[in-house]
């Protein structure tokens, strides 16, 4: 019992880590296209990204939840 409860700590931590790097990637990404695009096309893209990003990443966690509570 010892070993899955490290295991789901592990995992968790894990996964914590990689939506942590992701996050960090969405910000340089947006940091760059805000920063450094001449006009307002680079601006608009970044919103796009941006929305994607958060929906992207709330389907994620919805679908993790749902598959946590029937298990």
């Amino acid at each position: 019992m010892e070993q899955l409860a490290s295991l789901t700590n592990l995992i968790s931590i894990v996964a914590g880590v990689i939506i942590f790097l992701y996050w960090i990637h969405v910000f340089v990404i947006l940091y760059h296209l805000i920063r450094f695009g001449v006009g307002t096309r680079p601006k608009q893209v970044s919103v796009l990204f941006l929305a994607g990003s958060i929906g992207l990443f709330t389907l994620l966690i919805l679908t993790t939840v749902s598959v946590v509570l029937i298990s």
